[in-house]
């Protein structure tokens, strides 16, 4: 729990300049993203270069993750917290002077790898600053945070790339990440090297601490979930939308604005609710709305149906994840938050490969409506688990 004085919405001014700066970066290096595949077609880059390029990475920051966060607990979270803005900032820069996809793919390639190395010193140092009975407002401020970035950073990215090409863009995307990174310096180190335990040690402690059941439950119920709204707002919506409701990517892009100013209002919201014991339930309720956004979607052949789907599945979809990291990070030991959270995310990008795999077989093998009505199984498990969860809060007496 933090020490320190309150500030707005109960968080203290940490968490505010980590907000800050994650909003800077994430406008550009979000709004970017969408547009990495056509930057390398300009390149020279044929379809299997630009597949090798996002398989290698992801390939990369799986194995990497869990290393990040154990560096986290071992050489502080603010070290790696500026370290990750400066290598992006860095190779966005040497990226904009690539003149071949054979200059590009390894500064690109690096300007993707240290997300490995702050993905978990973020979530852990929102623990580390916020007050654990505060944790499901800041995850949900979070949330939005990222959320906004995307949605403001598409529109930004979109037209600075019509109007001043693809070099000033990167050389902007590449600036921006660095200033975003000298935010941090104004950030308090939360964590310091534990004298009384050697680094060897503290991997055999943060191991033994990631085997208690009840953390690998609430991990792997955080990587089910959000492998399955990937899975469902990557693949199935946008697919759908297009082969029976008609839809043109105009169409598609402004439901996913509407449903990205939807969740950026709410999240907070929901992160404030789910702080007390109704937490389980609210969670239950967004899980049958979730149910309901599958069969809405098998039934709809308009943009009004589609949108309808997408703002169940996805823009009212704030009660699961604050309420499971909030836990997360309230269990973990402040010296393995880092270590907990890296594990986490390896296990996520792994289960969410393959639900992405398994789904694809799916809507071949059975058609995309049986496909939809198949995911609401997903919704029951994840019942089964957020049950467990609470009942094992019961059982401690915390609930």
């Amino acid at each position: 729990m933090s020490d320190d004085q309150e500030g707005f919405a109960g968080l203290p001014s940490d968490f505010w300049i980590l907000m800050i700066s994650l909003i800077i970066s994430n406008v550009f290096i979000l709004g970017f993203s969408p547009f990495i595949p056509y930057f390398l077609r300009e390149v020279g880059a044929e379809a299997k270069e630009i597949g090798l390029v996002f398989t290698v990475s992801r390939v990369f920051y799986v194995a990497l993750v869990p290393i990040g966060g154990f560096m986290a607990d071992i050489f502080g979270r603010k070290k790696l917290l500026i370290l990750g803005p400066a290598v992006t900032g860095v190779s966005y820069l040497v990226l904009s002077q690539a003149n071949s996809w054979e200059d590009a793919i390894l500064p690109l390639a690096f300007s993707m790898l240290p997300t490995a190395f702050t993905a978990p010193p973020i979530f852990a140092y929102i623990a580390d600053v916020a007050s654990r009975y505060r944790y499901g407002r800041a995850y949900g401020i979070y949330s939005a945070c990222m959320n906004l970035s995307a949605v403001v950073g598409y529109i930004i990215m979109g037209i600075v790339i019509d109007r001043f090409g693809y070099e000033f863009s990167i050389f902007l995307v590449g600036s921006l990440t660095l200033v975003s990174g000298l935010t941090r310096i104004f950030l308090k180190e939360t964590v310091k090297r534990r004298s009384d335990l050697s680094v060897r040690r503290q991997l055999v402690k943060s191991c033994i601490e990631l085997r208690r059941p009840y953390i690998l439950l609430l991990i792997t119920t955080r990587s089910l979930y959000l492998a399955v709204a990937g899975v469902v707002v990557s693949i199935f919506i946008p697919l759908w939308a297009r082969d029976f409701a008609l839809m043109t990517e105009v169409d598609v892009s402004l439901i996913f604005a509407i449903e990205g100013t939807v969740y950026t209002v709410l999240a907070p919201i929901g992160g404030r609710l789910v702080e007390g014991k109704q937490w389980f339930w609210l969670s239950l309720v967004e899980l049958l709305i979730r149910s309901g956004a599958l069969i809405v979607l098998a039934n709809s052949y308009n943009i009004i149906g589609v949108l309808a789907a997408l703002l169940m599945d996805s823009g009212f979809a704030i009660f699961v994840i604050p309420s499971i990291e909030a836990r997360i990070s309230a269990e973990l030991e402040k010296f393995h938050r880092g270590a907990g959270w890296g594990v986490q995310q390896a296990f996520m990008s792994i289960i969410t490969m393959g639900a992405m795999y398994i789904g694809g077989l799916l809507w071949d093998e059975f058609g995309p409506a049986n496909t939809l009505y198949i995911h609401i199984v997903y919704m029951v498990l994840l019942t089964g688990m957020l049950y467990l969860i609470a009942n094992n809060e019961k059982q401690k007496g915390n609930v």
